[in-house]
């Protein structure tokens, strides 16, 4: 199996809807993000040569926004790491974006059911989205959502300005679409998890391990 990503499909058209495996957008090959995506391109490419031409059983999944109670809140960049390091700290979350863009978002349990049919069930050569479609939230909606995790605390949301100096290299790219599941829904899965149980369980692992 390679894991891929959802960065693959680059620049998608507003109206395409929840796109499946075989629409690919455009993507500028100068554009520093796109060594990310580019670099997979050519490892799904390898994966389905070496399945068409030797029969090595190969399949490529493409994961989108993946959570779970031990990712590394310290040092991932990510926002929503970033904002289970504000509950778990009890601060305020601050986002640093309008937060308009939208993600879809899946629990480990999940991507590892997902994982496990594709490998199993899955057709050489090929490759899947790995996208729960109903957790297809906005950035702003899903820091709305995560503040009342524990009410106890009054937390809410504060929306500043990202420092011109921030390295950090936002991906603007498919900001309102979403990769269809039907592909993998074909094999059996189905997304367990919503964005509130599932990072209430990342919520309470940090609080119970620091």
């Amino acid at each position: 199996m390679f894991f891929s990503t959802g960065d693959v499909y680059g620049e998608m058209p507003q109206d395409v809807g929840n796109f499946s495996e075989e629409q690919i957008g455009l993507m500028d090959v100068l554009d520093e993000h796109s060594c990310y995506g580019e670099s997979k391109r050519m490892g799904e490419n390898w994966c389905a040569s070496f399945a068409r031409e030797y029969y090595v059983p190969t399949r490529s999944v493409r994961i989108t926004h993946t959570y779970a109670p031990t990712m590394d809140v310290d040092h991932d960049q990510r926002v929503f790491a970033s904002f289970m390091k504000c509950l778990m700290n009890q601060q305020d979350i601050v986002m640093l974006s309008d937060g308009s863009a939208k993600r879809t978002f899946c629990y480990i349990a999940d991507a590892v059911a997902a994982f496990l049919l594709i490998l199993l069930k899955g057709e050489n050569g090929q490759a899947y989205n790995m996208s729960n479609e109903h957790e297809f939230l906005s950035i702003g909606e899903l820091a709305d959502t995560l503040v009342t995790l524990d009410s106890k605390k009054h937390l809410k949301v504060v929306r500043k300005q990202r420092p011109k100096d921030d390295v950090y290299m936002e991906n603007k790219a498919n900001c309102d679409i979403c990769p269809s599941s039907a592909k993998l829904r074909s094999l059996g899965w189905t997304g367990e998890y919503d964005v509130r149980h599932g990072f209430s369980q990342v919520l309470r692992y940090l609080k119970e391990n620091g």
